[in-house]
């Protein structure tokens, strides 16, 4: 985001955008893998038993509710983004 930041009004900006755009669409975790993620053995090491299974009932609800991806406020913020993408593309 900061090189992104930099580059706004130069020469560089589209190329600058279309990486800082290809980074958030690679870094933004889709709803499935988070599903996978928390009810795995990796899932249960990185969060503990109880915070991945808390994450898994949250991952399952917000899939049954239509989400296409996580909702922590990493992703949250890389879908806004996303989200705008055609304008900043």
């Amino acid at each position: 985001a900061e090189k992104w930041l930099a580059a706004v009004g130069t020469a560089k900006e589209a190329e600058v955008t279309k990486a800082y755009i290809a980074e958030l669409e690679a870094d933004i975790m889709p709803i499935d893998g988070l599903i996978g993620f928390a009810g795995s053995e990796a899932g249960v090491g990185v969060f503990g038993a109880e915070l991945a299974k808390n994450i898994l009932a949250h991952a399952k609800e917000i899939k049954a509710a239509g989400a296409a991806y996580c909702d922590c406020p990493a992703c949250a913020a890389c879908k806004a983004i996303l989200d705008k993408k055609a304008e900043l593309l």
